[in-house]
């Protein structure tokens, strides 16, 4: 586990002495041992740091606010992470633009369990919610060969407390993880950084709830009114009203007794008893006036959209039966969830392309056949495989493949076949279309003359009775 130890053996707090190490040069890693450098870390305050990384303050806490907060977004984030947290992930030899699945791979077991607190499930859940929330996700690479026997092992760090130290000519310099009056120094090659596209920074992503900033900050006011509302009476305000001329001792008396009385959520709809020639006048419902039931819906739609995102993911069933429903599942997968799944596997395959990969000849791709949503139904499969086959796009084994079926022995399923729409009814291999003359659309059938003379004599006439 090495440096690592200490995101869970220490605790992390948000004001944080910025230190220097004092152990001297870094060390090239060598992953056939484990180390402890943070160990050897000396420690001597120079200036305070509350946020290591280069994300705002105010952007950061804002959307994490929010995740906890709004339920909307909290179930568009998970819905996220959840859907790809299952995927499992297949490792292939690259040679000659050909690829070749690689059966037996160091990164299968790293992959499952990429450190001795996680799988493989939690990790990319991690890595999905830190991406969403933050825009940004920080993968150290520690020295493996501990309670997991793997060469190398995999952390999401907290992204709050990374920071990226720049260089003029290799762009990044280091980075360093900030934990408990200390901070763990790791080369770029020992990080994997996945981001969100920032235009106005070229080290840090943007999270996506950055450009809600205004939604968050109504939702929050949305539903702060309607708990005071509540709070405070839970029926329609009201004046009391009576001609006489009341002193401030006896109003205050007054005010305290009408709101002990029908004041609160407990007391609402209780009959009121005025004397005294008082009256109630109500006032019309502001919650009524303001529609906020509207006002909650335009801004679930604005949060859906930035995460590309169905009404209907989030629960909401109308028009989700049948074939409707499974549009919607695959418009998810299509639009939202495989670039979120693309960028991730993009990112391990560049972190891991000396480690693991054999500098690039191999690479890993997340499976995603197995996801039922993104499957087609068997009748748009059949006739998108009979097109293929008439076209002579791809032989009959080739097919069988396609659908999971194994290789037929017959050595005509190796062979392409003529479109049936050049030769009439006729499918042959092509191997043989030379051999076969094709027949016109508007040949008319041959007639068949009758002989001169009959082949068979007619029946002897009936004796006569």
């Amino acid at each position: 586990m090495g440096k690592i130890l200490d995101l869970f053996t220490k605790k992390v707090v948000p004001d944080i002495a910025y230190c220097v190490a004092s152990s001297g040069e870094q060390e090239a890693l060598d992953y056939t041992k484990k180390d402890d450098r943070s160990s050897a870390v000396t420690y001597s305050g120079i200036g305070r740091v509350r946020y290591g990384a280069g994300i705002p303050p105010a952007v950061y806490d804002k959307a994490v606010t929010a995740v906890k907060s709004f339920p909307i977004v909290y179930g568009a984030v998970s819905a996220r992470s959840d859907a790809i947290s299952g995927l499992g992930v297949k490792v292939f030899d690259v040679k000659g633009g050909q690829e070749g699945e690689v059966k037996d791979h160091t990164f299968y077991q790293v992959f499952k369990n990429p450190n001795p607190f996680q799988g493989s499930f939690e990790f990319l859940e991690q890595i999905s919610q830190s991406l969403d929330i933050t825009g940004n996700c920080f993968i150290a690479i520690e020295k493996g060969g501990g309670l997991l026997g793997t060469p190398f092992e995999l952390y999401v760090l907290p992204t709050k407390y990374v920071a990226i130290i720049p260089d003029p000519k290799t762009k990044v310099k280091e980075y360093h993880y900030y934990i408990n009056g200390q901070f763990i120094a790791y080369a770029p090659e020992e990080m994997i950084h996945i981001k969100y596209s920032d235009v106005d920074d070229a080290y840090y992503g943007a999270p996506p709830l950055s450009s809600a900033a205004d939604i968050l900050t109504f939702e929050a006011y949305r539903i702060a009114f309607s708990n005071q509302f509540f709070k405070n009476g839970a029926i329609p305000v009201g004046l009391l009203e009576t001609e006489q001329v009341l002193g401030d001792t006896l109003l205050k008396k007054l005010r305290g007794e009408w709101t002990a009385i029908h004041g609160g959520v407990a007391n609402a709809h209780k009959i009121a008893i005025l004397q005294g020639g008082l009256k109630y006048s109500p006032i019309s419902s502001p919650i009524k006036d303001l529609e906020l039931g509207n006002l909650k819906r335009l801004s679930k739609e604005d949060i859906l959209t930035i995460f590309k995102m169905p009404d209907s993911v989030l629960g909401n069933l109308d028009g989700t039966g049948g074939k409707e429903g499974k549009d919607a599942l695959t418009t998810f997968w299509r639009t939202s969830l495989i670039p979120h799944v693309r960028r991730i596997e993009s990112a391990l395959n560049r972190g891991l392309r000396v480690l693991a990969f054999k500098n690039g000849k191999q690479n890993f791709r997340f499976n995603l056949k197995a996801v039922e949503a993104l499957a087609d139904d068997k009748e748009s499969t059949a006739k998108y495989l009979s097109t293929l086959l008439s076209a002579s796009v791809m032989t009959p084994n080739e097919a069988r493949s396609v659908v999971g079926l194994p290789p037929s022995t017959d050595p005509n399923a190796d062979k392409l076949y003529i479109s049936n729409s050049q030769f009439g009814n006729q499918l042959i291999p092509t191997d043989q279309a030379g051999a076969v003359q094709p027949q016109a659309a508007n040949a008319e059938k041959p007639t068949v003359k009758p002989s001169a003379s009959p082949t068979a004599k007619p029946p002897a006439a009936p004796p006569k009775v």
